[in-house]
């Protein structure tokens, strides 16, 4: 799998050899429509997308297998973060009663570590540097990621700002 950077506003790609740059989806609120975490999941070399994405031949062409989830992705939450989940080695981190049933499918059949979170918005709020290392701002992320013998980096919330919303997550 050749390794690509993927961002949602192309400002940042001058930054990398090569970057993939994520188009608005209208489905998703204006502010989150370009947000990676919010568009695609990426767990090992599968890639999962939304239905009607158009970044399945790129993601074959990069050499990943593609699967589209099955329910569709709508502004609001629930219904927004269907693939919002934050996967490193063979660790997920997710919310299973949000996430998509196909991305939970999948990593239970795989034997992920699954760490289950109250948290719809689990990538982006939690940054991973390592399978066991993580730094989040969300109270419930950092419980869940202690209670499966994680010792997460808790920083305070705020200080991220996205439009129209009260604050914005440190892995988003």
């Amino acid at each position: 799998v050749k390794k690509v950077v993927i961002i949602g506003d192309k400002r940042f790609g001058k930054y990398f050899e090569e970057s993939l740059v994520i188009t608005s989806n209208k489905k998703l609120a204006h502010p989150v429509a370009s947000h990676v975490d919010m568009n695609l999941c990426v767990i090992d070399k599968t890639v999962f997308l939304p239905k009607d994405s158009e970044l399945e031949k790129i993601f074959c062409d990069y050499g990943y297998d593609v699967k589209f989830i099955s329910e569709g992705l709508k502004e609001k939450y629930p219904f927004d973060v269907r693939l919002n989940c934050k996967a490193v080695g063979n660790t997920v981190v997710l919310n299973s009663k949000t996430v998509s049933k196909d991305i939970l499918n999948f990593c239970e059949n795989k034997g992920k570590t699954i760490i289950d979170t109250s948290q719809g918005y689990a990538a982006c709020s939690t940054v991973a540097l390592s399978e066991t290392a993580f730094i989040t701002s969300d109270k419930g992320v950092y419980n869940s990621l202690l209670k499966s013998g994680i010792t997460p980096l808790l920083i305070k919330e705020g200080y991220i700002e996205i439009e129209e919303y009260d604050y914005g997550f440190i892995g988003g």
